[in-house]
């Protein structure tokens, strides 16, 4: 809030899936609702590279991220470090406006995420 320029995102990234519950995701939903500088939800995703986090709680914590970006209409920031299946399936369920922040893929599979006019996903530089 101190300074005009300066906006944030919440959310957990799934190296810290484990600690994620119903108060954690509650209280994000607070905070987006009550600061309007909370711009996005991220980084959020799965890292498949360190697995800090159950793989099977990371996506269940993914998912439920990517339900409150849907019902906040906010942008996500997606993490994708060697879990490109399980990312791009659960972005193509719940197909979220946003960006991946990290992507450990190719630009062939880049190219698999959904793109529509309304949510391009993700653009090929």
């Amino acid at each position: 809030r101190q300074f005009d320029f300066v906006y944030a995102a919440v959310g957990s990234h799934p190296d810290a899936a484990d600690e994620v519950n119903e108060e954690v995701l509650e209280e994000y939903r607070k905070l987006c609702k009550l600061n309007p500088k909370i711009r996005a939800i991220g980084e959020i995703g799965l890292d498949y590279h360190y697995d800090f986090s159950p793989r099977e709680k990371q996506k269940e914590v993914f998912a439920a991220q990517l339900e409150l970006a849907n019902e906040l209409d906010l942008p996500v920031i997606i993490h994708d470090r060697e879990a490109h299946a399980d990312t791009l399936e659960l972005v193509k369920k719940y197909r979220p406006k946003g960006i991946i922040h990290c992507f450990s893929g190719s630009a062939e599979t880049a190219k698999d995420f959904p793109n529509t006019k309304e949510k391009a996903f993700v653009k090929i530089v």
